[in-house]
């Protein structure tokens, strides 16, 4: 191949030039997808592997996440070792974001790193809880660019809503309240784990564990039953069969045979209730996945902070549990 621009004379081979051009094309097709097809022919030229399912996001063989001034970037080993997902499923992601505005609303000064980057940062952020200054370290950028992306694409990242694939009364769902420990005083209260903490109440699909909602978080010393009660949850649970602990007693849920003093369970109600638990351990397991993300052992975020915090692990959750 001749080159006429790349640290050689014209007409002297330089095959050293071809991972500069393939990672100039690769960063440009990223900012501009719609451009894939027009640059097909140059694609091809390069050797690019190009997957018609996934267009010019799939960049495996170029090596076209852009490389940061730090050690983390978009790269297979870090996109699995962070986010739980394979790489297919991160570009989906990745896509996913893009079209929710990750790239901002157009004009002005271009974020400076990809987006790809951003998305693995903000899941970096939330499997580590790792400070702002630690994480711009890690990628190579100033701490107000970190504080500025975990601004704006936390909401982004935010669990997509159920789509009900089935019936409501083929569906049963698992509801739990959890505690998560929280900086913020105005989000939080003291609770029973000795610590400040939120209150967040989560719906799980029984069959496919996936996590179907999650409510606002409510001040830990607040009861299941009442934060049940106060969110947006009975309301998308309508005609769908769910289940919850003993602490949503009188909430309409389906809960355990309470025993009384005195009046031993009935030897089905035994057998209703060690069936019950068997169920909804379900929810119990989905919390402890959760909670690998160690943003939701000590939240150190204000305001809504929280809350998209257990959006994003939810979708996240979700992506890694749907394969």
């Amino acid at each position: 191949m001749t080159c006429t621009g790349y640290g050689g004379p014209r007409g002297s081979d330089t095959p050293s030039a071809l991972p500069d051009v393939r990672a100039l094309l690769g960063s440009y097709l990223i900012r501009h997808p719609g451009e894939c097809e027009a640059l097909d022919g140059l694609l091809t030229a390069l050797g690019a592997d190009r997957d018609p399912t996934e267009g010019c996001c799939r960049r495996l063989s170029l090596g076209h996440f852009a490389c940061m001034g730090g050690v983390l970037r978009a790269e297979p080993v870090w996109v699995e070792t962070f986010t739980g997902l394979r790489l297919e499923r991160f570009v989906k992601l990745v896509k996913a974001v893009r079209e929710r505005g990750g790239n901002g609303p157009g004009g002005g000064r271009p974020w400076c790193p990809w987006l790809p980057d951003r998305v693995l940062l903000l899941a970096v952020h939330y499997r580590t809880n790792l400070a702002m200054r630690q994480l711009a370290r890690l990628f190579g950028v100033s701490p107000a660019t970190v504080c500025r992306v975990i601004q704006w694409l936390r909401p982004l990242l935010a669990l997509e809503p159920d789509a009900r694939p089935v019936a409501d009364t083929d569906r049963l769902w698992i509801v739990d309240g959890t505690l998560i420990p929280v900086r913020d005083r105005k989000v939080g209260a003291s609770s029973r784990n000795y610590r400040f903490s939120a209150n967040v109440q989560v719906i799980i699909d029984a069959d496919s564990r996936l996590v179907i909602a999650a409510a606002r978080p409510a001040p830990g010393n607040t009861a299941d039953a009442h934060v049940w009660r106060e969110s947006d949850l009975p309301a998308m649970a309508a005609g769908t069969t769910v289940i919850a602990d003993g602490a949503s007693l009188g909430a309409g849920l389906i809960v355990p045979h309470r025993k009384r003093a005195g009046r031993p369970l009935l030897h089905g109600q035994e057998k209703d209730d060690a069936e019950h638990r068997r169920v909804r351990a379900r929810v119990e397991h989905a919390f402890a996945r959760m909670k690998n993300w160690k943003i939701l052992r000590d939240c150190r975020q204000r305001g809504d902070g929280l809350h998209h915090a257990v959006q994003a692990v939810a979708a996240m959750h979700n992506r890694v549990m749907a394969r």
